[in-house]
């Protein structure tokens, strides 16, 4: 199935995502997968079971189970272990998030330019040589750093046979923090996540030939489907998390409120609008009927009741949420663009600053967002506006519209 592919994979990252749906796609293919953590336990479970499940859980209530066996895990501080495992395997994936991302790509640069060696790393004779990074990580710009780590190695970064490639890519699953309530695990390793298993990846930048692997998506341009992630998925999700804090303070699950058609119809108003933006941005990736059906694809997982997706763990770290690229201010700024009515995403906007579900232990709203919200109190919108989404009164254009339809629209009343 895979022709000239090697039968190693290495994961940096055994968190869910790693478990739930890189170590699944990769061991389904049959590759042998070896995992490399930072924390022990984690590391001494997968050793000792050899394996664990994936209990997937569908919308209509379904489970499927999918057991990865015959994996291996290693201690990210073993260095002789990590250098050997990277260069043995093909493909090379991390899974790490932000804080841990450049150390694990210095450990990656360093096992493949060889300890002291000079100039491009060689790689040994498999699918013409070649070896890809797949970089499944929510980072803006983690090719470029990647890159940069690279090349400050003397790793030559070439997307051809005897290459390496740097695969930038789009994670759209979903993995909830906790199991279903009364789902019992039979190891702490098992994991849960809902049904869905496509990891799209860049495809122009693969060294070598393309594999052919169940879940695994190549596209030509990468770009159009990491907005597509951010400006509908994440978007959507965060929408709903807001407008449903908004008028179900009580509500515990995204599910939840999404059973309030008021809320449904905005999300999905919210997205329709973004997925209009991205058909015009990018005419020759994403047409309106292709997206239009993954909003509907969508909404359907978001409002999944047996993945137990908490509102305050989708809605909190505003600071982040409210920045000028992501998910809110940045999908205004496209519709900007391209000349599209900013009043709906201006509604999410307000409905995240006054984000206070009801009940909340006090460890749940991260200290950042209660900062936000007593600055928001003291020093009035415009203030948040310049400090943490970039929209200070001197922007122009497509952000200037962003600012004025922010603090021309009615902010929502608690």
């Amino acid at each position: 199935m895979m022709g000239r592919m090697r039968d190693s994979v290495i994961i940096f990252g055994a968190g869910k995502i790693g478990r739930s749906f890189l170590g699944l796609i990769f061991s389904r293919a049959g590759l042998q997968v070896t995992f490399i953590d930072a924390v022990p336990q984690v590391v001494d479970e997968l050793q000792k079971a050899g394996g664990y499940s994936v209990i997937q859980l569908s919308p209509d209530g379904s489970r499927r189970t999918d057991h990865v066996e015959g994996i291996a895990a290693i201690r990210a501080d073993d260095s002789t272990a990590v250098r050997t495992a990277v260069t043995d395997a093909s493909i090379i994936c991390t899974a790490v998030g932000m804080r841990a991302f450049a150390s694990v790509m210095e450990q990656i640069a360093a096992a493949l330019a060889g300890a002291g060696a000079r100039g491009p790393v060689r790689v040994r004779q498999a699918m013409g040589g070649a070896r890809n990074i797949i970089l499944a990580e929510n980072i803006h710009g983690a090719g470029r750093m990647a890159r940069d780590i690279l090349e400050r190695h003397d790793v030559s970064v070439v997307p051809a046979p005897g290459g390496v490639g740097i695969i930038e890519t789009s994670i759209g699953k979903m993995v909830p923090t906790s199991s279903p309530p009364g789902l019992e695990l039979s190891s702490p390793m098992d994991v849960t996540a809902e049904a869905y298993s496509t990891l799209i990846v860049d495809r122009r930048k693969w060294a070598g030939a393309f594999p052919d692997i169940d879940g695994l998506k190549g596209v030509q341009n990468i770009q159009a489907y990491v907005d597509r992630k951010l400006f509908i998925h994440n978007f959507g999700h965060a929408a709903a998390a807001y407008l449903g804090a908004l008028e179900r303070p009580e509500g515990r699950y995204i599910a939840e409120v999404l059973e309030s058609p008021t809320v449904l119809e905005g999300v999905r108003a919210v997205m329709v609008a973004s997925a209009d933006a991205l058909a015009a941005e990018y005419p020759g990736d994403l047409t309106p009927a292709d997206l239009m059906a993954h909003v509907t694809d969508l909404i359907a997982r978001f409002r999944n009741p047996y993945l137990y997706d908490t509102v305050i763990r989708v809605g909190r770290d505003l600071r982040r949420k409210l920045g000028p690229a992501d998910r809110i201010v940045g999908a205004m700024r496209l519709m900007a663009e391209h000349s599209l009515d900013l009043q709906l995403p201006a509604r999410v906007y307000h409905a995240a600053l006054v984000f206070a579900p009801a009940d909340l232990p006090p460890e749940d709203l991260l200290p950042e967002d209660r900062q936000l919200q007593a600055e928001l109190a003291e020093h009035g919108l415009s203030y948040v506006l310049e400090r943490y989404s970039g929209l200070g009164p001197e922007v122009t254009g497509a952000e200037a519209a962003v600012r004025e339809a922010v603090l021309g629209s009615c902010a929502p009343q608690t």
